[in-house]
Formats: structure tokens, sequence, C-alpha cells
């Protein structure tokens, strides 16, 4: 992904917690996404305890990405990870 990848915070309707990518996610490689997902979601200046809440630009829901240590141990699996389970609320 080019450096011109932007984190922006929530759309309105979305969770408080939720971040908004410049692109969709699901675009990104996916040891980028894994990464993404724990450097934010394993933030304790956010207060994140694993997890990141995670859309698009677009009006798309964000989705929840977990950062496990499977995530951790090898981030391409991520892409088949059952990762993205939609979200509009953190539980």
């Amino acid at each position: 992904m080019p450096g011109t990848l932007r984190v922006d915070g929530p759309h309105a309707g979305d969770a408080p917690e939720a971040l908004r990518l410049s692109a969709e996610p699901d675009d990104l490689p996916s040891f980028a996404l894994a990464q993404l997902v724990c450097t934010y979601g394993r933030s304790g200046a956010l207060g994140r305890t694993g997890g990141a809440l995670l859309g698009g630009p677009g009006p798309a829901a964000a989705h929840r990405y977990d950062c496990s240590p499977d995530v951790q141990a090898n981030p391409d699996a991520a892409q088949h990870a059952g990762w993205g389970d939609p979200q509009s609320e953190e539980s």
C-alpha cells in the first residue's frame, strides 16, 4: 500500500472506537492489515485490548478484526481466518 494510507475516526453511525481507513481493509495485503489491526488493537493509549473495529472510506459498516497469536505468527493466514465480522458496535 502506498504511504498515503490514512486512518481517521468513525463515520456517523459507527461505534465510537471505529477507525476508518482511506482504503478498504480487504484491499490491503493481509500482512499490512494484520499490522494495522495489531498496532491499533493493542494500543493501550487508545484503550484497546486486542482487536480493532475498521472500515473503509465508504458507507459500509466497520468490521471487527482480532489480533490473535495466530495472526501475529502468520499474518498471511489472516486473510482466511474469518476476519472482518460485521459489527456496528463493540460488545
